[in-house]
């Protein structure tokens, strides 16, 4: 796991320490005093957010992947389609032109 910096608001932190411990501040147990500026904290880089993006971009690419294969297939018939449509044009003028010769 990678770690990550990030400055913070030092009243961000304390607000967020008071939030999670309301006995001991009215105990007097938390001794805040904050220095002043801005402090830095070391925090997990983001690892499950690496990890899902990760999985989520996998499959987005084999759904793409999915569906080239589909376009692939679909013109793949097209052609096939389009050429039967051709040989039957050509099969009806054929007949058309036997017919108007009086072979029938």
């Amino acid at each position: 796991m990678s770690a990550m910096i990030r400055p913070v608001r030092l009243d961000d932190v304390m607000a967020h320490e008071i939030e999670r411990h309301p006995f001991e501040m009215e105990r007097g147990g938390l001794d805040l005093v904050p220095p002043a500026g801005n402090v830095t904290i070391f925090g997990s880089g983001g690892g499950d957010q690496l990890r899902s993006g990760s999985d989520q971009l996998h499959a987005l690419q084999s759904e793409v992947a999915t569906l080239r294969r589909e376009i692939h297939e679909a013109e793949r018939m097209i052609s096939l389609l389009e050429q039967l449509l051709r040989n039957t044009q050509i099969r009806e003028r054929d007949l058309r032109r036997d017919l108007l010769a009086g072979k029938f």
